[in-house]
């Protein structure tokens, strides 16, 4: 359910962000948020309750570069899920 409807919200995100922006706003937001969903599927793999990781996941896709480039700033960059990269 989580994979598919992060697929789902992908396919919304694009159709939006092209409407606003054109092709390189899409490319650009989608991936971003495809990025986001990579991370957040490995912390709900391990979850047993997984919807805070997925609601966390889909508030951060409406703001996607922001969140990827936020980190950059920081010694230890984390995602919006439980576990921190390294």
């Amino acid at each position: 359910m989580h994979i598919g409807g992060g697929l789902f919200w992908a396919l919304a995100l694009a159709g939006a962000s092209y409407e606003v922006g054109g092709t390189v706003a899409a490319f650009v937001w989608v991936g971003s948020a495809f990025v986001m969903w990579l991370f957040a599927l490995v912390d709900m793999l391990g979850d047993p309750a997984p919807w805070r990781t997925t609601f966390r996941w889909w508030l951060g896709s409406f703001v996607a570069p922001v969140v990827l480039i936020a980190p950059a700033g920081r010694s230890s960059p984390t995602f919006t899920g439980s576990r921190r990269l390294r």
